[in-house]
């Protein structure tokens, strides 16, 4: 949801409320806003790319609430490690309870 939160404040010129932070496992590259919106507003790949991918985050945010709200802590946690391993260049999973317990909204102790 962050990467959605990011977009909406871009193009709607507002400062963002959250510190984006990539994961261990993860690369991030920075640019700077003007060009972004510069490039954006070309209406060529980049944005075809960005709509794409904004499309297909708020589809999963979508899907993700649908699965919270009908599914128990087990299937979510099941669903969430899918989404974890597939986004992964291993199969080796590395956290602690803690963030398992923060991504799925559920208390330390609901963790085991």
């Amino acid at each position: 949801m962050k990467a959605w939160w990011a977009f909406l404040c871009l193009w709607a010129g507002i400062p963002h409320p959250v510190r984006p932070w990539p994961r261990p496992q993860a690369h991030a590259y920075r640019l700077d806003k003007s060009l972004l919106i510069q490039e954006f507003n070309r209406a060529g790949i980049l944005q075809k790319l960005l709509l794409r991918y904004t499309q297909a985050l708020i589809t999963q945010m979508a899907q993700t609430a649908a699965c919270n709200r009908h599914h128990s802590v087990e299937h979510q946690l099941c669903r969430w490690l899918l989404l974890t391993l597939d986004r992964l260049p291993s199969n080796e999973l590395v956290m602690s309870h803690e963030l398992v317990a923060s991504m799925l909204g559920v208390r330390r102790e609901g963790i085991n």
